[in-house]
């Protein structure tokens, strides 16, 4: 970062003006680099009808800074010009390397200079534009291992850092890593072309549409696009969807913001679908509908997103629509359609072919272009028409609790878990049954006079399912070493938060598989964690949150982790490590920056689409990744599997 004033030298820009710098970019570092300059237009005036000195102005460049002999000389030195929005020049640099390079802005004279709003001497007035120089670099592949040199070749760098609407396009046609870094005011739809695959950061910044819905959307894919958190946002009264994707399209932790309603019309819906969509830990809002997935083969799913809708008075509003053989699949969420309306012409939270596997849903539900099919999840309206075959719809004050047909318990206190043990026999304090949580429940091990063998309990699930439900099991008075919130010797826990103990979910032995899906561990030493067993029996642990060391003994007959995150605790452990002793595969999981994974105990280890951070882990950076104060595989990689 440099407060150096560049081209500054022309007070009073007229077409013929030119202006030049001469920079020299230096890699004084340890290692090699690859780097990108471009220029930044900010706060440029513009007249009545909306040109700016940016829409004019050429920037190029002459390598190896060319001594300067006059101005046509200087002029005629460039090779290419670029617009000021589209200009970047790329390089690498070995350590202690520079190059130098003399940048060029030109006013070049042309016959629509009549434009811009001409004073008596053929002069601008009164228009003014601030140009900068970025510089962003990153590592790049050089240094040789024992082996060669392409070990750092896939470190994550953006091939492109964008700060205007034209660089974003620009970039989008190309494809590759793209990273906001500004945010950015769109009055014409960004579109990812047809055979591009793009992944765009938003990087904490917001991407904002202007445009009427017959203009189009903020975002368009037509491509392959992967798109992480930012928030993207149409603003126009009836305007565009926030995004439209006829490709593929996913979406991590990114809000999307639908516009407005006016002059008794509605804008388009926030999501348009018609090609293959998931989006994850995402928010959506809306007036008028917020998802729409439509067309034959068109699939949409949405994982833990929050949708809010306001509705608009007198118009028919979907919080989640599909139509013309499109589909939509929830996992969890709250998904509510506020609208006061709500009746048979009103608004709706779902209307169509929705497959429903669980989340919070206020609001109506229809089937006028095709059939829900519900498998979990509470709702404010009655749900039973669309209740898929073997489940249920429990009316508890109002809320009604879709479950499995074999649910026989709905706890919201000690009493209703403890009412759902067995009390007598050798399985007495064990969860056999079937039940779901209606509250959060804080309980201690005294009250639920649950086992596992080795410590206290809060519960012991033996052959019974436990659907938390979205809300959160603590357990208290169970911090001693062995001591647990949950003991598994078969069965599932699914849809809960669990804290409050020293192990989260422990497993002193197996008497059948274990399925641990949609579960946050947290706030413990341990989050998963085994010692006894016998190899008949495997885990299964999928979509689920583990934060703190997760480790567990060679006792099963295989442990299958599928897109989870793992992360440091946030109670009074602070680890964040995981040790398998077991044969073990890590399928579309996030191991989060900082996180240690030791392979020292066994060598049959598995991974497959995982990322550390924002890097997908491949098996030429495995051994380079880390924060700079920890390394992931901290104890070698030792013959582990990475696809």
């Amino acid at each position: 970062t440099s407060t150096t004033e560049l081209f500054d030298d022309v007070e009073l820009w007229e077409p013929g003006a030119v202006v030049y710098e001469t920079l020299e970019v230096v890699n004084e570092g340890t290692l090699a680099l690859k780097y990108q300059l471009s220029v930044n237009v900010a706060n440029a005036t513009a007249t009545t009808d909306g040109k700016t000195l940016a829409d004019v102005l050429k920037v190029g460049v002459i390598d190896d800074g060319a001594t300067i002999t006059d101005r046509d000389a200087l002029i005629g030195e460039v090779k290419d010009w670029s617009s000021l929005a589209s200009f970047t020049e790329n390089g690498d640099l070995e350590i202690k390397e520079s190059d130098v390079y003399t940048v060029v802005i030109y006013w070049e004279p042309s016959e629509n200079d009549n434009e811009f709003n001409m004073n008596n001497d053929n002069k601008v007035d009164a228009l003014t534009v601030e140009i900068g120089v970025n510089l962003y670099a990153t590592q790049f592949e050089s240094e040789s291992d024992s082996f060669n040199n392409t070990y750092d070749k896939d470190a994550w760098h953006p091939d492109f850092v964008v700060f205007t609407a034209d660089e974003l396009q620009t970039a989008l046609n190309n494809g590759g890593n793209i990273e906001l870094a500004a945010d950015i005011e769109l009055t014409e739809t960004v579109t990812v072309p047809a055979n591009k695959v793009a992944t765009l950061d938003l990087n904490g910044k917001t991407l904002t549409g202007t445009m009427h819905k017959s203009t189009g959307p903020v975002v368009k894919n037509n491509g392959t696009l992967t798109l992480i958190g930012g928030t993207i946002s149409s603003t126009a009264a009836n305007g565009g969807s926030a995004i439209s994707n006829n490709g593929k399209l996913i979406v991590n932790g990114t809000t999307l913001n639908g516009a407005s309603n006016a002059d008794g019309s509605w804008p388009s819906y926030t999501v348009n679908n018609s090609g293959i969509m998931t989006i994850t830990d995402a928010k959506i809002t809306s007036v008028h509908g917020a998802v729409a997935s439509y067309g034959e083969g068109a699939v949409l799913t949405l994982n833990n997103t929050n949708i809010e809708m306001s509705g608009i008075p007198n118009f028919t509003s979907h919080g989640i629509y599909t139509y013309n053989e499109g589909k939509a699949i929830v996992n969890g969420g709250n998904i509510a359609n506020n609208a006061a309306d709500q009746n048979s012409t009103g608004g709706s939270v779902i209307n169509g072919a929705v497959e429903i596997n669980g989340g919070n849903f206020v609001g109506r539900i229809e089937n006028y272009y095709g059939t829900p099919v519900i498998k979990g999840g509470t709702f404010s309206a009655d749900p039973s028409k669309y209740v898929a075959d073997d489940y249920k719809a429990t009316n508890i004050d109002g809320v009604y609790y879709v479950t499995t047909e074999t649910t026989d318990f709905f706890v919201n206190d000690t009493e209703g878990l403890k009412g759902a043990l067995v009390t007598e026999g050798d399985n007495a304090g064990d969860l056999t049954g079937e039940l779901i949580l209606i509250d959060d429940l804080t309980v201690s091990t005294s009250e639920t006079n649950s086992h596992s063998g080795y410590g206290e309990t809060g519960v012991t699930i033996n052959g019974g399912v436990f659907d938390g439900n979205g809300k959160t099991l603590t357990v208290n008075d169970a911090n001693g070493t062995w001591d647990s919130a949950v003991n598994m010797e078969s069965g599932t826990i699914k849809n809960a938060t669990v804290n409050g103990a020293f192990r989260g979910i422990f497993m002193g032995g197996a008497t059948g598989d274990v399925c641990i899906d949609n579960v946050v561990i947290d706030k413990v030493c341990y989050t998963f964690n085994s010692d006894g067993g016998n190899k008949d029996y495997g885990v299964y642990i999928s979509n689920s949150t583990l934060n703190g060391w997760t480790s567990y003994s060679d006792v099963h007959k295989e442990v299958i982790f599928t897109n989870c995150t793992f992360g440091q605790g946030t109670g009074g452990y602070k680890y964040a490590f995981c040790r398998p002793y077991n044969a073990s595969v890590f399928e579309n999981c996030v191991f989060e920056e900082g996180f240690e994974f030791d392979t020292s105990e066994t060598s049959d280890i598995v991974f497959e689409n995982c990322y550390y951070g924002d890097t997908l882990i491949t098996a030429e950076n495995a051994a380079t990744l880390g924060n700079g104060e920890t390394t992931f595989f901290y104890n070698g990689l030792n013959g582990i599997t990475i696809k």
